[in-house]
């Protein structure tokens, strides 16, 4: 009921809306389906336990007023990630993420911001969203970067700015720099124009790591 009254008063453009004109009706998880396909949402529901030796042949789902045995033979987990707390930092354990002001590490006991320190991604909003989400929250970070580092706020580097490519390396092992990133591009692009598609992405690390990088490519 609360999930029905949520969808009939979602707001415009959001996630909820998408659902918002799909039939409601109370689906017998455990009895064998009807023929065709068909795609069933049940929310509120968690997995507890998987049935099967060889394969999986079931799982039971609690959530409702008692658990329900699904035959099944196949399970894909998706999601489910929940950030873990950075040695140093603030953590919100409810939420799963570092506090933060537009990617700006803020303590709230204290309700003061981290100079210097600053996170992205699910670490900084959570297990959601996918590229395109993930790049507007790079952007917000970075454009925070870029004004706390205008304004002063940040600590200047004790070595020559020269020094940073070899400071990265000793504390990060298998740095990807720009020039690296543009030649990964330009062979993703290359891929792709052999298929008629903007791009082919790589499916590995090593994939793209083995990609190599010229002095022609800016």
């Amino acid at each position: 009921e609360k999930t029905a009254a949520q969808l009939a008063t979602a707001e415009p453009d959001s996630p909820a809306e998408l659902l918002a004109t799909l039939p409601l009706v109370d689906v017998d998880l455990a009895a064998a389906p009807p023929a065709g396909r068909r795609l069933v949402f049940a929310f509120s529901r968690t997995v507890s336990e998987v049935f099967g030796a060889e394969q999986v042949t079931g799982i039971e789902v609690v959530g409702g007023a008692e658990p329900v045995l699904v035959p099944c033979a196949t399970l894909i987990r998706s999601t489910g990630h929940l950030g873990e707390p950075v040695p140093g930092l603030p953590f919100d354990h409810q939420a799963a993420v570092v506090p933060n002001e537009a990617g700006r590490v803020f303590d709230p006991a204290t309700g003061e911001t981290t100079d210097g320190t600053y996170v992205v991604g699910w670490i900084k909003r959570g297990a959601n969203g996918g590229i395109g989400a993930n790049r507007l929250c790079a952007h917000e970070t970075v454009a925070t970067i870029v004004a706390d580092a205008n304004a002063g706020r940040l600590r200047r580097a004790p070595e020559p700015v020269a020094d940073f490519g070899a400071f990265v390396r000793r504390r990060v092992g298998g740095v990807v720099g720009r020039r690296k990133m543009l030649a990964i591009e330009k062979a993703e692009t290359k891929r792709g124009a052999a298929q008629g598609r903007p791009r082919v992405k790589f499916e590995t690390v090593e994939q793209m790591l083995k990609v190599r990088s010229t002095t022609s490519v800016y």
